[in-house]
């Protein structure tokens, strides 16, 4: 229904058309269409998707693509195939599958972005630390907690461990935060009442306020 109502049949012809005439192949040094040659200038690190039950783009041309990627001399290609029933619509519908392959591709070193979302977290952590330390410590735990949890009632718990690390870094050790929830939330999703309680476990003395 919604591929029915939403587009012109015409458009799904004209998309297969183009698909089916789209070649990534150059002329060889004789003058023959070579996929080689055609992916020769791609040294970037690569990481091709083939998806079982894809009758658009089989999983044998994305394998090909990547050995060819490897022949005309890219040493940093991953090939990743995933079973699933979705077919080409899989990129948009199975993001559970896809995402983690596209989250390690981006963030592995020494070609990756693991660098950049570090120091991003490193500055956010100094913002947080400087406009949280300008108030008491419930009003930050409340504070971290609505941040999270939008509009919902409760968080995931390790998210919620995660930005407590970051938030007080200076002030509470990485390991009396993973003692305090180990003991005090074992439960994988945490409510606010159940988040503030854990305040004097991890230590009132910590509580500061600035006018």
């Amino acid at each position: 229904g919604k591929w029915v109502n939403n587009y012109d049949p015409n458009s799904m012809i004209w998309i297969s058309k183009a698909q089916d005439n789209f070649t990534m192949e150059k002329p060889d040094k004789d003058g023959k269409p070579s996929l080689i040659a055609g992916l020769e200038e791609a040294m970037q690190p690569a990481l091709v998707i083939g998806v079982q039950h894809d009758v658009l783009f089989p999983v044998w041309q994305q394998k090909e693509i990547a050995d060819t990627l490897r022949s005309a001399g890219n040493k940093h290609v991953v090939y990743y195939e995933l079973d699933t029933v979705y077919g080409h619509d899989s990129f948009l519908l199975d993001h559970v599958a896809i995402a983690p392959a596209v989250k390690g591709h981006l963030e592995h070193e020494p070609h990756g972005a693991a660098h950049l979302w570090k120091e991003m977290a490193a500055k956010a952590a100094t913002v947080l630390q400087a406009s949280l330390g300008r108030s008491t410590m419930a009003d930050s735990f409340r504070d971290i907690f609505r941040a999270l949890a939008g509009d919902k009632d409760t968080v995931d718990r390790d998210r919620l461990k995660t930005m407590l690390k970051l938030v007080y870094d200076d002030r509470l050790s990485a390991a009396d935060v993973e003692k305090v929830f180990t003991e005090r939330l074992p439960a994988t999703s945490v409510s606010l009442p159940e988040f503030m309680a854990i305040r004097d476990a991890l230590g009132s003395k910590y509580e500061t306020y600035l006018p």
